[in-house]
């Protein structure tokens, strides 16, 4: 239980990071190196701790974290109430179902499932964009951002996956107590 409260307050923190001050460092990097296209990206903090849960977290636990940052994300988020919510559960539960299959372990899997899911991610929110509103530019703009947005996903989960382990650590949240509960 204190493994969930910490990890929900750490999501809340990469929330409030990721709508309030990455955005502006990422704009001025890519200002810096007249990169102006590239601007208005963000890393998406909340869809690499859902990628993690999906990886390492039980059902359960999962699924409620999942729901509850989509539900953050949500409240920050302008569109669609409930989109978020919606989507963080489906790519934990496809996250999960893979993740029995297939090896994790190595860091680039990690980092290969973030810009899969972030792609899959941008795809489904336009996709329920494209049948309720009506912005031609919104699309093209959205389109040329969705491959460096996952780029920039990838590159952050390695750094966001450490902490999320510390975090782990740090809590006593071990494999003997997720073996205790099967």
């Amino acid at each position: 239980m204190n493994n969930f409260v910490v990890l929900i307050g750490f999501s809340l923190f990469s929330l409030i990071l990721q709508t309030s001050i990455v955005p502006d460092i990422t704009s001025s990097i890519f200002g810096a190196l007249h990169f102006e296209t590239f601007a208005s990206i963000k890393i998406n903090f909340l869809l690499i701790i859902v990628v993690f849960c999906g990886l390492q977290r039980k059902l359960l636990e999962g699924v409620v974290l999942a729901s509850i940052l989509g539900y953050f994300m949500d409240l920050f988020s302008p569109g669609h109430l409930g989109l978020y919510s919606f989507l963080f559960v489906i790519f934990f539960l496809m996250v999960k179902s893979i993740s029995s299959k297939i090896y994790f372990k190595a860091e680039f899997m990690n980092v290969f499932w973030t810009f899969t899911a972030t792609i899959v991610s941008n795809f489904s929110i336009l996709l329920v964009y494209s049948t309720t509103d009506n912005f031609e530019n919104f699309y093209l703009s959205f389109l040329k951002m969705l491959f460096p947005e996952a780029v920039l996903n990838a590159l952050a989960s390695p750094f966001i996956f450490k902490i999320l382990k510390l975090i782990d650590l740090l809590t006593d949240k071990t494999i003997e107590d997720e073996t205790r509960y099967i």
